[in-house]
């Protein structure tokens, strides 16, 4: 059984602020030593605890893979960079690489994506793009020193 995570603590910023760093995010609570810091850190430990000992962002449900995917892919489709032949081949690249991560992890929440989720997506797409595609991967990747 995985043994639970620590309560964070209220520190002293160099700015003299209070503040809890909670999954990864720095929370300033105004000024160090004061009541007000100490109730806003009491208040935001106690909400960090009622949602499992995690924090929505903004008061913002977790996104899935898949929102998050498809935010990025709409980001990339009003880049407008077409290639000379008037396509926008960055967006057919990211389309591909996405597809393979959907279908692996589409539904699951963003927290819950990590390195070993990535070792495995991009290992389903060294598999799917076979031996042939690798061998040019590896070609274009290599450097020429002697023009150095």
């Amino acid at each position: 059984m995985a043994r639970p995570r620590s309560i964070p603590l209220l520190s002293r910023h160099c700015s003299g602020n209070a503040v809890a760093r909670i999954d990864g995010r720095d929370h300033y609570l105004g000024r160090y030593g004061t009541s007000k810091a100490e109730t806003d850190y009491e208040s935001l430990i106690a909400r960090w605890l009622a949602d499992g000992r995690r924090l929505e962002i903004d008061g913002s449900p977790e996104r899935t893979v898949n929102e998050i995917a498809l935010a990025f892919l709409n980001f990339a489709a009003g880049q407008n960079r077409l290639s000379s032949r008037g396509t926008n081949s960055d967006l057919d690249c990211f389309k591909s690489a996405t597809k393979v991560l959907r279908t692996l992890y589409g539904g699951a929440l963003t927290p819950d994506f990590g390195p070993k989720a990535l070792k495995s997506v991009r290992a389903a797409m060294v598999a799917k793009a076979g031996p042939e595609a690798l061998q040019t991967i590896r070609s274009s990747s290599r450097v020429d020193h002697a023009g150095a």
